[in-house]
């Protein structure tokens, strides 16, 4: 039976190798679509369970979710992951790719 834990895993590799497309859903939440579903992760600034992992069904229901702790395991996976999938989603790379290139040319 796969767990949110074997979830959690996937996401952090494949998002280290940069093959997950995430988006922006606010400023505390990423997520990206897999088939008909959705998954999820934010952080909650007032939380001591910072992080949280979401799975959404086709029609928008939650049928599954967590919230971790910022200092387990499982939160600090989630941590890159929300860090890294952001960068990716406001495409802060080639942002920060070219301003470098323009103070270059100056």
């Amino acid at each position: 039976m796969t767990t949110l834990l074997d979830i959690i895993q996937a996401l952090f590799v494949k998002t280290r190798m940069q093959r997950i497309d995430w988006e922006m859903n606010g400023q505390h939440e990423i997520y990206s679509r897999f088939g008909r579903n959705i998954v999820e992760v934010d952080t909650g600034e007032i939380s001591s369970e910072k992080y949280g992992l979401f799975v959404r069904d086709k029609d928008g229901n939650i049928i599954e979710g967590q919230r971790f702790a910022e200092d387990s395991d499982p939160g600090r996976m989630l941590a890159h992951i929300f860090q890294a999938g952001s960068r990716r989603a406001l495409g802060v790379d080639k942002i920060l790719d070219d301003i470098l290139g323009e103070i270059k040319n100056l």
